[in-house]
């Protein structure tokens, strides 16, 4: 009877190296998530309809691990972003979104 072994070496040095490109992989990918964020909210003060200037003022960006949000806080935000029945939008966050989930793949795309 013959038996045969196979002897891989190097796996865990592998298994190490893949290790560390994914996390220099994902702390790329959360830089750019953190710029988008930053963006959608730059986006959305240059946009956003001035009256009182509270509605821009209080526009912020919120970082997080792997996600970030540009939000405006002022109940009427919405309205004013999507319209109403009596009143036409003045979009100002949907396209900052929209422009910076945009430059989100195309960076995510380019790594």
């Amino acid at each position: 009877m013959n038996v045969f072994g196979v002897n891989v070496l190097g796996v865990s040095e592998t298994i190490a190296a893949i290790e560390g490109d994914i996390a220099a992989f994902e702390t790329e990918v959360d830089a750019l998530i953190q710029e988008a964020g930053q963006e959608a909210a730059s986006e959305g003060e240059s946009r956003a309809a001035v009256r009182t200037g509270l509605m821009k003022s209080e526009i912020a960006y919120i970082p997080g691990t792997m996600q970030s949000e540009a939000v405006s806080p002022v109940y009427y935000s919405i309205f004013v972003d999507q319209g109403t029945r009596k009143m036409a939008a003045q979009p100002f966050m949907t396209p900052a979104y929209d422009i910076a989930s945009e430059h989100l793949k195309e960076g995510i795309e380019s790594l």
